[in-house]
């Protein structure tokens, strides 16, 4: 028995052709969605340090497969104006304000991401090593992020989105041994997080904080100079993370609604999680 397209092969014809044009239609409206969504996330322009390596380039490489316009701050010169991101020369050993005079700020500053972390002289004991070591720690993980909120500030809370966010560490909560001046650092980041939470809610500013256990990085050999030394430290611990894994939990809390604020989130290798 033959069908009623066979039958009538004008029939099928009209059919193939209103088939087409839904299938036309139908990559247009996805087209135009996808456009849309770009376009929605080229506006959010996000200002971050610490993007040459470890947890903070693995961000960087995120960020811009989601479109956003990156402005990264720091002294690599790895990292050059390119399309998706522009950069600007920053070293966080030294005054913010000053080096900044020359920077091209960007109109509108949706976020700023805080990723920048040293740990000089770091794993030696305190009197081994010089005053002056300790405080550079301390200005790179928390004097000089403070200075970049505080001059970046009245322009996020201009934005629709008020976001800062910042990576801590759990040493806060468990302090190593020889560790002293980086995890103070990062706990006096932690006491102003909470401070810029608690005096800004009213105006709706998200504020982020991202505390990761031992991350695996380039962050001990930074420490160290030495490759043997720094893959004996990490190969020290039963479990560790890795930078993607952080930096996809980073964007995963930067992209929640605008009325929902990852206050704290802990991040550990699911073998040492309490």
């Amino acid at each position: 028995m033959k069908s009623k397209y066979q039958t009538n092969p004008d029939r099928w014809f009209k059919r193939s052709k209103i088939e087409k044009r839904l299938r036309v239609l139908t990559k247009a409206c996805e087209q135009k969605y996808l456009d849309r969504v770009k376009q929605a996330h080229t506006i959010k322009s996000l200002v971050m340090t610490g993007a040459s390596s470890g947890i903070g380039n693995s961000f960087l490489n995120l960020a811009k497969e989601q479109f956003f316009q990156v402005h990264t701050l720091g002294r690599s010169n790895i990292l050059t104006d390119r399309e998706s991101h522009s950069h600007f020369y920053l070293d966080l050993k030294n005054a913010v304000l000053s080096q900044l005079e020359t920077w091209k700020r960007p109109s509108s500053i949706d976020a700023l991401v805080l990723c920048a972390g040293a740990d000089e002289g770091g794993r030696t004991h305190f009197l081994k090593n010089s005053f002056e070591v300790w405080e550079a720690t301390f200005q790179v993980n928390f004097t000089r992020s403070l200075e970049l909120i505080h001059l970046l500030l009245p322009q996020i809370l201009e934005s629709d989105l008020k976001t800062i966010l910042a990576v801590t560490s759990m040493n806060i909560d468990a302090p190593p041994k020889t560790c002293l001046a980086y995890t103070a650092a990062k706990a006096a980041m932690r006491s102003a997080l909470d401070n810029l939470r608690l005096e800004y809610k009213d105006r709706d500013l998200r504020v982020i904080e991202i505390c990761p256990s031992i991350t695996k990085t380039n962050f001990a050999f930074n420490r160290t100079k030495k490759l043997e030394e720094a893959k004996t430290f990490y190969d020290s611990f039963s479990s560790v993370l890795d930078a993607e894994s952080v930096a996809k939990t980073m964007l995963w809390a930067l992209n929640q609604d605008s009325k929902i604020s990852i206050s704290k989130l802990e991040i550990q290798p699911t073998r040492l999680a309490t």
